[in-house]
């Protein structure tokens, strides 16, 4: 019994410690104290790439094929992928 009660006390005080919030971020309240926002770019610097170029397929020619991922790459593909990137 004596067990049972130790371990019940010991489990309501473990989760007392977790159930505490953090302390405030002191930077939230200090508007004097936040950072500065970021500088903007300078008008040379190129913009990042956009979604279209980031996920636009990456064929690969393997066995004198072409892949697209796990799938033959289609002509248009390939024509547009040899057009955009000149040997």
């Amino acid at each position: 019994m004596k067990i049972l009660i130790g371990g019940l006390a010991a489990a309501l005080m473990a989760t007392a410690a977790l159930a505490q919030t953090p302390p405030a971020d002191p930077m939230a309240s200090n508007p004097a104290a936040t950072p500065p926002a970021a500088p903007t770019p300078p008008a040379d610097v190129a913009p990042p790439a956009t979604t279209e170029t980031a996920n636009a397929p990456q064929l690969v020619q393997k066995d004198g094929k072409w892949w697209n991922g796990d799938r033959k790459a289609t002509k248009a593909e390939i024509a547009e992928y040899q057009r955009t990137r000149p040997q």
